[in-house]
């Protein structure tokens, strides 16, 4: 019985991390752009462009760094409901394990509430241990970029995690840091 139990539960979990991978800002996209575009063209001489264009093309960071502001409530509430489900759902497999005598495995180095932790889907999620949502990014190095950016605007430099699409976790070191 509790064998069953366990493999429903990890097939739960599972499929609440592939979930949590396919919602990203993404689906804001559209009104993210609406909203930029709500205050006019932009003239360079003869040429008119959209607003979210030309900051797409001119900062991507500056226009990411925007739609992660404008999708991050919903996108919040969201992750953080998942995760809600993913953590009720992985304590009930640890009593079980217990009950069933398999030993849990003890983490020395796991993440605290503050660290950061990068996650590797279809992009690269940033969020921090404690809830929040930063964004979701195409590579690697411009997730790096914007934690660098966040810990130095609050002055604060936490942990940085690494979590595979397995939910494995691997600290980020200074030499995995990109320049």
């Amino acid at each position: 019985m509790n064998e069953e139990r366990i493999k429903e539960i990890e097939e739960e979990i599972e499929k609440l991390k592939e979930e949590k991978d396919n919602w990203s800002e993404d689906d804001f996209v559209d009104q993210y752009d609406a909203m930029l575009n709500e205050q006019g063209e932009v003239k360079i001489g003869n040429l008119s462009y959209c607003p979210s264009r030309v900051l797409k093309e001119v900062d991507p960071i500056a226009y990411s760094c925007g739609l992660n502001d404008f999708a991050d409530a919903p996108l919040t509430e969201k992750q953080n409901e998942i995760e809600n489900q993913i953590t009720m759902f992985e304590s009930e497999l640890m009593e079980l394990r217990e009950e069933a005598g398999e030993n849990t495995p003890e983490v020395e180095n796991a993440p605290e509430i503050e660290d950061y932790i990068i996650s590797q889907g279809k992009n690269y999620s940033v969020g921090i241990v404690g809830g929040k949502f930063i964004g979701e990014f195409e590579d690697y190095e411009t997730a790096c970029l914007v934690i660098k950016r966040e810990m130095q605007a609050h002055k604060f430099f936490p942990d940085v995690w690494l979590e595979d699409d397995h939910g494995g976790l691997t600290l980020i070191t200074d030499e995995d840091w990109t320049t």
